[in-house]
């Protein structure tokens, strides 16, 4: 558990981040609330839950480019896991006796070492990606056009997509 001081550090630096994430994904929002209006609030639970199995799945990545798809996984679902380990490190921070370093216990064990096994993963997915851009170098990367907001890619069929 934390000194009084550290807590307080840690609760500001939280809301600090907490801010700074906030005004990214606000950024976002205005930049998609920008194009046409959809009303599509028909069947929304059933909606939903397909959204969330696609995104957290990974689905529509793994359909067009399974290779990429299987190192940007790495990186996805290291990056979800990780939100456990800061939710732990919260817990460790404001509660006294909570903590996982050095416990016998199965449920912590299995959590350190899922905790690595995705650290690897995730630096696994970064060097790939590292060494994909800058030396195998996919045309694709070369044919955009900057805006100021958004990078349009140009694909061989002659579709675009905005990133």
């Amino acid at each position: 558990m934390l000194s009084t001081t550290e807590q307080i550090a840690f609760f500001l630096l939280g809301v600090i981040c907490g801010g700074l994430a906030f005004q990214g994904f606000r950024r976002i929002y205005v930049i998609v609330s920008q194009g046409k209006p959809s009303y599509r609030t028909d069947d929304f639970p059933s909606r939903l839950i397909k959204a969330l199995i696609d995104v957290g799945l990974q689905k529509p990545l793994f359909k067009s480019r399974p290779i990429v798809s299987l190192f940007h996984s790495f990186i996805f679902f290291g990056f979800s896991f990780y939100l456990l380990v800061n939710i732990n490190d919260l817990l460790e921070a404001y509660i006294e006796g909570w903590t996982t370093i050095g416990s016998s216990h199965p449920v912590a064990l299995g959590f350190n070492l899922f905790s690595d096994l995705f650290s690897v993963l995730v630096l696994i997915g970064i060097i790939y990606f590292l060494i994909r851009r800058f030396i195998g170098k996919p045309k694709g990367f070369f044919n955009s056009i900057k805006t100021s907001n958004c990078r349009i890619r140009w694909r061989k069929e002659g579709s675009a997509g905005i990133r």
